[in-house]
């Protein structure tokens, strides 16, 4: 647990940050184990505002930490460089996602393309985002539909307001679009408990009054899925979420009833500072 000091609105805030450590080195078997536990060391651990999963030094610098505390409490600069702006225009000009009135809520994804290999560190390619990380073996099944699927979400213009990845199979490395759609109910839908799935959802929070957007990152591994299964995907999350995006907070989750309004505006008010944390007085 580390803690560190964010300043919103020109407020000095104390933020706490929680470390889960797997080096390199440890094996697989290991690896899927220490799954098991998590629930278990968070709850004994008790509040943090953000978490983070590390497997090797770059990933606990303190300018990569800081850069995760302040997209949480919503206090960093979310302005993108020109260049990212050019890149995302592809995919902001592809046709709405959001669901016709009286269509299901949840709209499964076409049959995708060859996959391709997600970029690594120093790599770039066009109309698609940068991966920091090594992909592990993850591979995009259509980089450009997936990633027009994530700008739906994050335009203020659309309606869409979720965007579901999952693997093309049980034994897959491939990651493809499941759906996107316009409340939780229909991302809630995509999800199996014999499925691994990354999603993007975008929800509001008011702070002093004003409405704020929020995205929120939900890994979602079903309580049925296998565990080698569970320890090879590990080494997928950190490319998946680098894909994905900047986000203010996270929901890791097994089962349904962890994926709910509540859930969500919970973790979201705890990291923007906006939950009420008083007690009541028999505790």
């Amino acid at each position: 647990m580390l803690r560190v000091v964010d300043f919103v609105d020109g407020h000095r805030t104390i933020k706490f940050i929680f470390f889960t450590w797997a080096g390199d080195r440890v094996r697989v078997v290991k690896k899927a184990r220490m799954t098991t536990h998590k629930g278990s060391i968070e709850e004994w651990r008790g509040q943090a505002h953000i978490t983070i999963d590390a497997s090797s030094p770059a990933d606990v610098a303190m300018d990569l930490l800081m850069e995760r505390v302040t997209d949480a409490s919503g206090s960093g600069s979310r302005v993108k460089p020109a260049g990212a702006a050019a890149a995302a225009a592809p995919a902001a000009s592809a046709p709405a996602a959001a669901t016709p009135q009286g269509a299901p809520q949840s709209q499964p994804a076409p049959a995708s393309a060859a996959p391709s290999a997600v970029p690594s560190a120093g790599k770039k390619s066009s109309g698609r985002p940068a991966v920091a990380r090594q992909s592990q073996g993850l591979q995009l099944a259509d980089a450009d539909e997936m990633s027009a699927a994530l700008a739906s979400v994050r335009a203020d213009a659309d309606a869409t307001t979720f965007a579901v990845f999952g693997y093309e199979s049980a034994t897959s490395d491939v990651l493809c679009l499941k759906g996107v759609g316009t409340d939780l109910e229909g991302l809630r839908s995509l999800l199996s408990d014999d499925g691994i799935y990354y999603a993007l959802y975008r929800t509001t929070d008011v702070y002093d009054g004003h409405k704020t957007i929020k995205f929120v990152y939900i890994y979602f591994v079903g309580d049925r899925v296998k565990i080698m299964r569970k320890a090879k995907v590990a080494t997928h999350q950190g490319a998946a979420k680098d894909f994905i995006g900047q986000n203010h907070c996270a929901v890791e989750a097994t089962q349904l009833d962890e994926v709910t309004e509540e859930e969500i505006k919970r973790k979201v008010q705890f990291a923007a500072g906006t939950a009420n944390h008083v007690k009541a007085a028999a505790q």
